[in-house]
């Protein structure tokens, strides 16, 4: 480690204020010169994540505040979306065992409005973001567009394929085909796009769902596999994330994910191949077998694209969706897929409809016509053709006083509760 000299109180405190915009930019010079990092040595004097740390670098005697450039690690914020505690303390861990009070290398490329530095960090020669990428612990952000882009999409790669942590549960996702040379209108798609049966496993709220394709060839290998886990071995320590095997109420056994231990007896558990949760005894909990753990989450979760339910309506909303998916055959035409979360975006229709069921072409018609779903104000760009062939619903059910819209027009914007329906189905 670095040794180095102790300042008074008023030089520490003048250096306190370098991770200010104005002293960053002063210094900037010296990491970066026409756009060339400069390789420098610094010491790792404290790391708050798992890709930010506080840095001395004796060659100016100051301290800076560091973030590894192109990745971001799992967050402990409880406003973030994406919150996952366990898988943040494991990448914090993972860093501080390398790094902590550490000699490093660092190259800055940049610096943000924070004032805070952004770069490449080495320890022991080992790029951090690398290694991190690699062991699971960091995904690439979406529009990083850094020289070492290719580095770290080849790490991200190593942790994909081997199912290691954020990406444990990931499903390759389903490519939408695109017209060569110019861009697919929503007419056109509508007639390019091929429909996919699915399977609605857990409804979720009015617009929000868990399904299976049907198509998927790991249905039937883990059914039967799952045959004979009476024998199994039975779990001595239970662990929130891991994949174990129990009996749901229904009696037969599915493979589930602990997203909760509530006492010494029992824990909170989603079934992972049919997205529902449910509490259940720890005893009734058996060691997952290799092959098993092996085959991907059949449960993918989707999303009606472009609506929302009125707060008042929920209840309807998901009423009516469900009588119209619970134990029917449902097409789907992939309009959209979030490549940060895995959710599709999904316009259905029944594949028989021989009961006159809709009102209108596609199940999300049907519900926006009803009154219990609207069409949201703002959509992605790509979702715009969508949202202008379901206005056309929305103002029939206005004229017609349907649903939500019987006492007039709803100003409000709200969203719907999230209440959880449904169980294992379609066995």
């Amino acid at each position: 480690m670095t040794d180095r000299p102790r300042k008074g109180r008023e030089e520490e405190k003048e250096d306190a204020g370098l991770s200010s915009k104005v002293r960053a930019k002063q210094y900037f010079p010296f990491f970066n010169k026409d756009g060339v990092p400069k390789r420098t040595q610094a010491v790792v004097e404290y790391v708050f994540s798992g890709n930010r740390f506080k840095l001395y670098v004796p060659s100016q005697n100051c301290m800076i505040s560091f973030t590894i450039a192109g990745i971001k690690v799992p967050s402990n914020r409880i406003n973030d979306e994406e919150r996952d505690e366990v898988m943040a303390k494991t990448a914090l861990d993972f860093v501080r065992r390398r790094c902590l009070q550490q000699d490093v290398a660092i190259e800055v490329e940049d610096v943000d409005k924070g004032g805070n530095f952004i770069g490449v960090l080495w320890v022991n020669k080992k790029n951090v973001g690398i290694e991190l990428l690699k062991a699971g612990l960091a995904k690439i952000f979406t529009f990083f567009r850094g020289h070492h882009l290719g580095e770290l999409k080849a790490a991200e790669e190593i942790a994909k394929n081997s199912r290691l942590g954020v990406w444990k549960n990931y499903i390759e996702p389903v490519e939408v085909p695109e017209v060569e040379g110019k861009e697919v209108t929503h007419e056109e798609e509508k007639h390019s796009v091929e429909l996919v049966e699915i399977s609605v496993t857990e409804i979720i709220d009015g617009t929000s769902f868990y399904f299976q394709f049907l198509s998927n060839g790991n249905l039937a290998n883990i059914r039967a596999a799952l045959q004979n886990c009476e024998n199994l071995p039975q779990v001595g320590t239970v662990q929130k994330g891991h994949l174990y095997v129990s009996k749901f109420s229904d009696g037969e056994w599915y493979r589930c994910k602990v997203d909760k231990v509530m006492d010494q007896n029992s824990c909170e558990v989603r079934f992972i191949d049919f997205g529902n949760s449910d509490v259940v005894s720890r005893a009734s909990l058996r060691q997952v077998g290799e092959q098993l753990s092996k085959i991907p989450p059949c449960a993918e979760i989707g999303n009606l694209p472009c609506l929302k339910a009125f707060a008042d309506m929920s209840e309807d909303a998901l009423d009516a969706f469900g009588q119209l998916v619970w134990d029917k055959n449902v097409l789907a035409k992939i309009d959209s897929i979030d490549r940060s979360t895995g959710k599709y975006y999904l316009t259905l229709s029944l594949e028989s409809d021989k009961d006159n069921l809709l009102q209108g072409k596609t199940i999300n018609q049907h519900l926006v016509r009803l009154g219990v779903l609207r069409v949201a104000r703002r959509v992605e760009k790509q979702l715009k053709g969508v949202q202008n062939e379901l206005r056309t619903h929305e103002s029939y059910a206005k004229k017609q006083r349907k649903g939500m819209w019987k006492f007039g027009d709803v100003s409000s914007d709200e969203d719907t509760s999230d209440k959880v329906r449904g169980g294992p189905r379609g066995k």
